[in-house]
């Protein structure tokens, strides 16, 4: 019977990590593979958060720079970019949203290729420091080129 106990109470412990992908989803929508300076580029991203009070999750984006640098979206306004590690939007619950992440016109002497990634993971976790131990989301990932002229 302890026995019994035991992998039940196991089971139930573990069981929002084993089936994380499965309750929350990411996909960065929008951007087209080239773009030539003076487009617009416009990058959405669609939400699919199913958690609860006692399972929330912080969401992470980052962008790869063409001489492989990493920027973090933060949530200032005045700041949106870091190159410090750090949460998007933190101790989120459910909810199903699309979210503008960029709008811009792509400037002269930007060209190169960028990389756009979006994860959910444990609150109050980093996936940089933690591993992808910490993933409660699939990786959404997206390239695209910016020509220099």
């Amino acid at each position: 019977m302890k026995i019994v106990c035991r992998i039940i109470i196991l089971f139930f412990l573990f069981t929002p990590q084993l089936f994380a992908s499965d309750i929350t989803s990411i996909k960065i929508e929008g951007l087209k593979t080239f773009y030539k300076a003076g487009e617009v580029i416009s990058i959405d991203l669609i939400e699919n958060t199913k958690t609860n009070r006692f399972d929330k999750v912080d969401l992470w984006l980052w962008i790869q720079m063409p001489n492989k640098k990493i920027i973090f979206r933060t949530p200032l306004l005045l700041v949106p970019f870091s190159l410090k590690p750090q949460a998007f939007k933190t101790s989120l619950q459910s909810s199903d949203a699309n979210l503008k992440l960029l709008e811009f016109e792509v400037p002269p002497g930007f060209g190169g290729d960028y990389i756009f990634y979006a994860l959910y993971v444990k609150e109050g976790t980093s996936p940089i420091k933690d591993g992808f131990i910490v993933q409660r989301s699939n990786l959404s990932m997206k390239k695209t080129t910016l020509a220099n002229q």
